[in-house]
């Protein structure tokens, strides 16, 4: 039961904002096994809020720990989505790298230039370039 007392020390915002992340990450995570990223894309509504972006990226990485299947695509595209509900644009970068078993690939998220989730290991990959 650690984890409902750590739920309980959490702020009213906090415990909203991870909802909210737990809810994308469901989403995003079941969607993207149906359909590919390429077919997701498109506009998303936007909605002002005010939040730290390191607010939501907190979110999104406890969120992440109990979601199946919510690896860095899913994070990236979760807080993606997140974010344009509070009229903040970001993109989704991909990259690669080569490994001892081929290819491996990663997805990191920009924001205002600087990448908010999954920057911790996008040094090591080689960034593909888009349409």
């Amino acid at each position: 039961m650690k984890w409902l007392k750590r739920w309980r020390e959490l702020s009213a915002a906090d415990r909203s904002l991870l909802r909210e992340a737990l809810a994308e990450l469901w989403l995003v995570a079941l969607s993207l096994r149906v359909r590919p990223l390429a077919t997701r894309r498109g506009s998303l509504a936007a909605e002002r809020h005010d939040a730290d972006l390191k607010r939501i990226a907190w979110a999104v990485r406890v969120a992440a720990r109990t979601v199946p299947g919510a690896a860095c695509l899913a994070q990236a595209v979760a807080m993606q989505r997140m974010l344009a509900r509070r009229g903040r644009p970001s993109s989704v970068e991909l990259g690669v790298a080569k490994n001892h078993a081929g290819l491996e690939a990663h997805a990191w998220l920009v924001c205002d230039g600087e990448i908010v989730i999954g920057g911790e290991q996008a040094g090591a990959f080689v960034p593909l370039e888009g349409p």
